[in-house]
């Protein structure tokens, strides 16, 4: 996804993620369609109620709340993390939509796992020495 700040500008970006979105979602070998946003609660919520090609899943970040919800019509599975990276969530697809459309998902398809890092989750010393890095 583009990195978008206002809401002007997810207008003038949205035909270019919409193309994008409907290619995979009418991709008959493709089986799930995801996107991730570096844009934050609000322009997520904003994107997910104007495009006609939701994501099935929707991985958000930045400012916003914690949230796993279907949105909107079920058809995009919208789950935003703890902020500071203090969980880790893991998303089980249970069962597929069918490759090639943009059905809803069923009560039972899917299911997300928080798992808190915290104390009793060790370190991992190659991430450590990665994050040192980058900084």
């Amino acid at each position: 996804m583009p990195e978008i700040h206002q809401p002007e500008e997810l207008e003038a970006h949205l035909p270019a993620i919409e193309s994008l979105t409907q290619k995979g979602l009418q991709d008959s070998a493709l089986r799930l369609v995801l996107a991730f946003s570096p844009w934050g609660e609000k322009l997520e919520k904003a994107y997910l109620k104007k495009t006609e090609f939701p994501p099935h899943i929707l991985l958000g970040s930045y400012l916003g709340s914690p949230l796993v919800r279907f949105y909107p019509d079920s058809k995009t599975l919208w789950v935003r993390p703890v902020a500071k990276g203090k969980d880790m969530l893991r998303i089980q697809v249970n069962k597929f939509p069918p490759p090639g459309t943009q059905k809803k998902w069923g009560k039972q398809a899917v299911r997300v796992h928080t798992i808190q890092l915290d104390d009793s989750v060790p370190a991992d010393q190659k991430v450590l020495e990665l994050i040192n890095k980058s900084r």
